[in-house]
C-alpha cells in the first residue's frame, strides 16, 4: 500500500467518487489508524460518519496480533468529539456475530482510557480468554476495588 498512498499524498488528486474516496481511506487505516482518523475528519460530514463506522468496522475485522492490539490502544486513544464518541459506542454496541466480542473489547479500552470506570464494569467482555495472565473479568475485579467506595453499588450485576 506505501506506493498508492505516495502516489496520492504526492499529486493530491481530487477524488470524485465515493468508491475511490473509500478505497484511499481504507488503505490509510490499514496503515495507521490515526492518519486515518485525521483524514476523516477533513471529509465532509456525512463522509466523516460513514468512514468512522468503516473504520470501526475494520477495526473489529483484522486478524488478531501483537499489532492489533496495539492499534486498538490506538483508536481508544485518539481524541473524539461527543459525536465521535456516541458513534464509536453505538456501532460498536450494536455489533453482532463474530466482531461482537472485538468491538466489546474496543468499548471497554476506550471507558477504561477515558476514565470512565463505572462504565467500563458494564461491558460484557469474554471473561475466559487470558493475555499474559491477565482478562477483563480479572481487569474488571481490579477496577471494583481500586474505585473502592466510589464504585456504584446500585450498578452490581
Amino acid at each position: 500500500m506505501s506506493l498508492p498512498l505516495a502516489y496520492y499524498h504526492t499529486v493530491l488528486p481530487a477524488l470524485v467518487n465515493t468508491p475511490a474516496l473509500d478505497s484511499l481511506f481504507l488503505a490509510i487505516a490499514r496503515t495507521s489508524v490515526t492518519e486515518a482518523f485525521f483524514f476523516l475528519r477533513g471529509q465532509s460530514e456525512s463522509d466523516q460518519n460513514r468512514m468512522f463506522e468503516a473504520l470501526l468496522r475494520h477495526m473489529t475485522q483484522e486478524p488478531l496480533s501483537e499489532r492489533t492490539a496495539a492499534r486498538g490502544i490506538e483508536l481508544a486513544n485518539l481524541p473524539f468529539t461527543k459525536e465521535e464518541e456516541a458513534l464509536f459506542e453505538q456501532v460498536l454496541t450494536g455489533m453482532g456475530g463474530r466482531t461482537a466480542t472485538r468491538a466489546r473489547d474496543l468499548v471497554m479500552l476506550r471507558r477504561i482510557g477515558t476514565g470512565r470506570f463505572n462504565e467500563a464494569l458494564d461491558v460484557d467482555c469474554n471473561r475466559s480468554k487470558t493475555v499474559g495472565g491477565l482478562n477483563w473479568e480479572s481487569l474488571q475485579e481490579g477496577i471494583r476495588e481500586g474505585l473502592g467506595p466510589r464504585y456504584d453499588i446500585s450498578r452490581m450485576r
